[in-house]
């Protein structure tokens, strides 16, 4: 064999199995619709309204303050799935972030319940189980 051919060959061979090197990598990477850099710094700014939101929260008394610290914990976890659906920018992302959702709504509903007078308490628990049925329902059929 000539030393040109040998030479020609082994760096076709190179050339095919970097290509394919770049191949593979590019399809294990997990699709984003955001930078690294963009979602951990929306993360922090996430961070720092979750801390000012509770921080609004500690002049209020002992009713006021479970709803407000309910909402604020609701609003983490809904922009947190809603950051991740962006992420990853994923049918599957987008539906846990509605399924999200409609939990946070229902704990926030629940502990506006706890504070009633035990009379309203039931019906109103009754009221949040129903609203967050139809949230799940509507999630579910969105994801469909």
């Amino acid at each position: 064999m000539k030393r040109t051919t040998l030479v020609t060959a082994v760096a076709g061979a190179c050339l095919f199995s970097a290509a394919a090197y770049g191949i593979g990598a590019a399809m294990t990477s997990p699709a984003t619709l955001m930078s690294p850099g963009d979602y951990a710094r929306e993360g922090k700014l996430l961070d720092h309204a979750t801390h000012a939101a509770q921080a609004r929260c500690r002049g209020f008394k002992e009713g006021a303050l479970a709803i407000c610290r309910a909402e604020v914990e609701a609003g983490d976890r809904t922009r947190r799935a809603e950051l991740e659906a962006r992420y990853y920018g994923t049918v599957e992302a987008a539906a846990t972030a509605r399924m999200v959702a409609a939990r946070s709504q229902f704990d926030v509903a629940r502990m506006r319940c706890t504070v009633r007078p035990a009379e309203e308490k039931s019906a109103c628990l009754t009221a949040a189980r129903v609203a967050q049925a139809k949230a799940v329902a509507a999630a579910k059929l969105a994801s469909t």
